[in-house]
């Protein structure tokens, strides 16, 4: 029926870079939450630079086709769906020469 908006809040590991298989299938133990769209900065005393990885995960039926549309992501990211990587920008890493 159209556009779904994925605002809302999303498990979060403050200084992790984490891939699918890093992750347990249910809810991580220790994991923040943070609200998207928004900086992780903005409702706590975590500085402006550093890394993370932010995970929310989508229950849909089985046998269609969805999309996935990103818009104004102002960082370089990585995005996984169903434990394979299907897009990046720019260079993920833990510090500025990466």
């Amino acid at each position: 029926d159209g556009p779904v908006s994925l605002d809302g809040e999303y498990e979060f590991f403050w200084l992790s870079l984490l891939g699918p298989g890093d992750l347990p299938a249910g809810p991580a133990d220790g994991a923040q939450l943070a609200s998207l769209p928004g900086y992780w900065n903005a409702a706590g005393p975590l500085p402006g630079n550093g890394y993370a990885t932010y995970r929310l995960r989508v229950r849909l039926p089985l046998g269609q086709v969805y999309g996935l549309k990103l818009t104004e992501v102002l960082t370089a990211f990585r995005v996984w769906v169903d434990g394979q990587e299907r897009y990046a920008n720019g260079q993920v890493g833990s510090d500025e020469l990466q």
